[in-house]
């Protein structure tokens, strides 16, 4: 099949059109940023293009390889923190306690706010831990001849660490997973707690390179861009417990619409809960006002 002529191959027509698509849709945005003066991934590889050798169209999907990683995954673990924050209000409450005790109602929360927020750090972990959207993570391949529980597993194999359920480690004879009954008795439960003492100490899980779960990868190969995907995600939710509270949505008698904490669609890498309904309302008057008026400064920031 991998000879067949492209017009005997409607695949292949509908892969090298997509290329193409991707292909224009990349160009543009690296032109775009080419017209500002702030740096960034984009920047810094046009001003190093000639020193690693790299063709525009290779400088391009670089840059938007990287992007589309980050979005679809940062998206994907923003929807499991709605989802948590629906049928779990105690956390909610709990969590927006702790910002208000800091942050204050005369302000929004910033990263300098991290350091002083352990609840809410705790609960990225577990949005992370709790339904990861890289359940099975990305194929590795094997460098060696190896055997594993007398089973032969040849040079070249492509081998898949399902961090969702597997059991196993080379350092241990065992690797952490998400659902490890071990540290996670409770695993099916949204509970932050599972990453704190009771003095609100962070607790350090071996095996996970200072994460606390594996939902970015294991070894050397983990996810590149995991310290942005966690100051992302804080920021984020941290600015929305801030500002707004969210709750079942009910239905015509007044009962609230519970959505379903394991229904999920399977896009191919990414797995994001259905979409659900849900309720989201301002804690003050003013706080998405005060919310949208940073949103356009920022946007301000970036068109200068």
């Amino acid at each position: 099949m991998l000879y067949l002529p492209n017009w005997m191959a409607k695949w292949k027509r509908e892969g090298l059109e997509w290329h193409r698509k991707d292909t224009e849709m990349f160009e543009g945005f690296m032109d775009k940023a080419t017209q500002g003066n702030k740096p960034s991934l984009a920047a810094s590889l046009l001003s190093q293009q000639v020193k690693h050798d790299l063709s525009p169209k290779e400088t391009a999907w670089l840059a938007g390889t990287m992007f589309a990683a980050g979005a679809e995954t940062t998206a994907a673990a923003l929807s499991v923190f709605m989802l948590a924050m629906t049928l779990y209000p105690d956390s909610m409450r709990k969590a927006q306690r702790e910002i208000d005790s800091v942050v204050g109602r005369g302000r929004l929360p910033t990263f300098a706010d991290r350091s002083h927020l352990p609840y809410l750090r705790a609960m990225v972990k577990e949005v992370l831990r709790w339904r990861p959207v890289a359940p099975l993570g990305l194929p590795r391949r094997t460098s060696e001849d190896d055997w594993y529980n007398g089973y032969f597993i040849p040079k070249g194999t492509v081998v898949i660490a399902n961090a969702w359920l597997v059991i196993f480690c080379i350092e241990t004879s065992f690797l952490r997973t998400v659902r490890d009954p071990r540290f996670f008795p409770d695993f099916d439960e949204f509970r932050p707690e599972h990453f704190l003492d009771e003095n609100d100490n962070e607790i350090d899980i071996p095996g996970t390179h200072g994460q606390g779960h594996v939902t970015y990868g294991y070894g050397r190969r983990m996810c590149m861009g995991m310290h942005v995907a966690n100051q992302a995600l804080f920021i984020n939710m941290a600015t929305i417990l801030w500002a707004a509270d969210i709750k079942p949505t009910k239905d015509d008698k007044g009962s609230p619409i519970l959505p379903s904490k394991d229904a999920c669609v399977d896009e191919g890498l990414v797995v994001r809960p259905v979409a659900f309904p849900c309720t989201i309302t301002p804690r003050t008057a003013d706080a998405m006002a005060m919310v949208m008026q940073a949103v356009w400064s920022e946007l301000g920031e970036l068109n200068e």
